[in-house]
C-alpha cells in the first residue's frame, strides 16, 4: 500500500525533477543573496533614541543643505512677477502656476485664496498671509514690519539703482486689469476667440468647427455645447459673448440625402435614416413642420433642429 502510495504521489517524471531543482536553486539564492550585497546605510536607531538632540542637529543640517532660507515680505499676489514668488521661498513649479492662474483671468481677493492654489503646502500658505497686500501699495510705514526687513530693503534698493541707471523706474510700472471685447460668435475666427478667458488654441479650434458644422450659431448657449468645453469656462466667457444676426447654412429637408442630413451634429445618421424613409414612403415635404409627424421628433428636437432645416419651392 505504501508502495503505491509513494509510486502515485511521491514519483516524478523527469520534467518535474527538473523543474524541482530549479525551484530549490531559486529559493537557495534568494537565501544567500542578502549576504552577499552590501547592507543599507541605516539611520543608527539606539544613538537615536538616547542621543535625540543630536538627531534632530543632523535632521536640521540636511534641511539647510536641501532647501534655501525664504525672505518675506510684502508683496501683492496679483502682480508680483515669477522671481519674487522665488524669493518667498515658493517653489518654482508652484510660482509657475500661480502666473499661469494670472494669465488666465485669475485674481486673488483676500490672502486665504493663495491656500487654494495647487501645490502650495497649506502651511506655508499660512505662513505668507500675513504680508499679502492686495490692490495696495506696500510702504515702510504700513505698520507690519516683515522680517528679514534689512535683506529685502537692501535688496530693492540694488534693483531700484539697477533700473535707475538704465533709465527704467519701478515707480512707472502700471498693472492693469486685463479687459475683454464683446464676440461675435458667428464673426470670430480662432484667433478673436483666443483672446477670452480660458481659451485657447485648442478650444478656439473646437469652437470654430463646431460653428461650420452646425451652419452658424442661432444662440450663444450654442458655444457651451462645444465637446469638452468646461462649463465653467464657458460661464467666464458668456459676458463677453454676443450674436448681431443669424445667417443660419440651412439643409434642403427634400433635396437633401441621408449622408448630408446625418454630417450636422443636430441629426446625426439615425434620425437621418428615418428622416429619409418617411420622405420616401409619404413623398416631400411642404413644409419643415411636417417633421413632426416622426414619431421621435419631439418638440425638443424639432426647436433645436429647425432652423437648420428648410424647403426650396418648386419653380
Amino acid at each position: 500500500m505504501w508502495r503505491e502510495f509513494i509510486k502515485n504521489y511521491l514519483d516524478f517524471s523527469r520534467r518535474e525533477r527538473r523543474g524541482i531543482y530549479i525551484l530549490l536553486a531559486c529559493i537557495v539564492v534568494c537565501y544567500l543573496l542578502p549576504y552577499c550585497l552590501p547592507a543599507p546605510d541605516f539611520p543608527d536607531i539606539k544613538t537615536a533614541l538616547l542621543f535625540p538632540e543630536n538627531a534632530v542637529a543632523a535632521g536640521k543640517r540636511n534641511t539647510v543643505k536641501s532647501t534655501s532660507p525664504a525672505t518675506y515680505f510684502f508683496f501683492d499676489p496679483n502682480t508680483l512677477p515669477l522671481q519674487g514668488f522665488l524669493d518667498l521661498g515658493i517653489r518654482e513649479k508652484t510660482a509657475l502656476t500661480i502666473i499661469h492662474y494670472r494669465e488666465k483671468g485669475g485674481h486673488f481677493r483676500q490672502p486665504a485664496d493663495l491656500a487654494k492654489i495647487y501645490g502650495l503646502p497649506a502651511a506655508q500658505a499660512a505662513a505668507l498671509a500675513p504680508y499679502v497686500r492686495i490692490g495696495a501699495t506696500v510702504s515702510k510705514g504700513d505698520g507690519r514690519p516683515a522680517a528679514n526687513a534689512g535683506a529685502a530693503e537692501k535688496r530693492n534698493s540694488v534693483d531700484t539703482a539697477r533700473f535707475s541707471h538704465s533709465g527704467f523706474h519701478r515707480d512707472s510700472l502700471v498693472f492693469k486689469r486685463k479687459t475683454y471685447v464683446m464676440t461675435d460668435i458667428n464673426q470670430a475666427d480662432s484667433v478673436a476667440w483666443m483672446q477670452l478667458p480660458g481659451i485657447g488654441p485648442g478650444f478656439a479650434g473646437r469652437i470654430t468647427r463646431f460653428r461650420d458644422r452646425l451652419g452658424g450659431f442661432y444662440s450663444v448657449r450654442q458655444v457651451g455645447e462645444t465637446y469638452g468645453l468646461p462649463d465653467s469656462t464657458f460661464k467666464k466667457i458668456e459676458p463677453f459673448l454676443q450674436l448681431h444676426e443669424t445667417s443660419l447654412k440651412k439643409i434642403d429637408l427634400n433635396q437633401a440625402d441621408e449622408k448630408t442630413l446625418g454630417a450636422h451634429p443636430y441629426i446625426r445618421y439615425s434620425l437621418a435614416k428615418l428622416i429619409t424613409r418617411y420622405r420616401n414612403s409619404h413623398g416631400p415635404f411642404t413644409e419643415v413642420t411636417g417633421l413632426r409627424q416622426i414619431a421621435v421628433i419631439n418638440d425638443s428636437v424639432y426647436q433645436r433642429i429647425a432652423p437648420y432645416l428648410t424647403i426650396t419651392p418648386k419653380p
